[in-house]
């Protein structure tokens, strides 16, 4: 499995558990592409 591939699959996660979230936690979800898929969570 290539890093990518791992990427990818943990982005989903994360999106997964930003939807689970949603409307218990104010979260802010940013993502950013610097060549590979960065995801940056602030949850205030």
């Amino acid at each position: 499995m290539s890093f990518a591939n791992v990427t990818d699959k943990v982005a989903s996660d994360v999106l997964d558990i930003m939807v689970l979230l949603q409307g218990q936690v104010p979260v802010d979800l940013k993502t950013t592409n610097g060549g590979q898929n960065s995801i940056l969570i602030s949850i205030g």
